[in-house]
């Protein structure tokens, strides 16, 4: 099974999310980004069998509940290669929360490191697609849209996937700090 899990923002990116899946539309994107909630991503997907599941959850449930609230600037929309995101600024708190992910799983159960989570970028994924003029001109459609400035952090989330591929993910858990 994969496992996915990250930073939950509920309605706080309500109006940029909105015009994101009216420009998808627009655009006939084949997937949607946006079947799941606005999130900011702490580890890059990775796969567990099926009977350590519950035992991952549960340590990544504790990790959480040891964590106190804090808050993370938005750095603007930008485009990198196949997405468009909403990124975020450098944050010692949410480097320290993605390093703790990091370490438990690699520690507890022998979860590597994904090449991507040695330079995690923090965003919350607008549009992907491996269609590069689709995702250039989602881009311009969306780039000067208005976004918080801030962000609240203070619920996460545990989402899993029988395959891992786009669109097949669902929330398995929700813990808030």
């Amino acid at each position: 099974m994969f496992v996915w899990t990250g930073i939950l923002l509920e309605d706080q990116l309500n109006e940029l999310k909105d015009k994101a899946r009216k420009i998808e539309g627009d655009l006939n994107f084949p997937l949607s980004c946006h079947e799941l909630p606005s999130h900011i991503s702490l580890k890059i997907s990775f796969f567990v069998e099926d009977d350590k599941f519950d035992k991952v959850v549960e340590e990544l449930t504790n990790l959480y509940h040891h964590l106190l609230p804090f808050t993370v600037e938005c750095d603007g929309i930008q485009k990198e290669g196949q997405i468009v995101w909403l990124r975020m600024k450098e944050n010692v708190l949410l480097k320290c929360a993605q390093i703790s992910v990091n370490s438990l799983l690699e520690r507890r159960f022998n979860v590597p490191l994904h090449p991507y989570d040695c330079d995690f970028k923090f965003h919350s994924t607008l549009f992907m697609d491996n269609d590069k003029e689709r995702i250039d001109n989602a881009y311009e459609l969306i780039k000067d849209q208005t976004f918080p400035k801030t962000l609240s952090v203070n619920k996460f989330i545990i989402g899993k996937s029988n395959t891992g591929e786009l669109g097949t993910f669902s929330i398995h858990k929700q813990i808030t700090i």
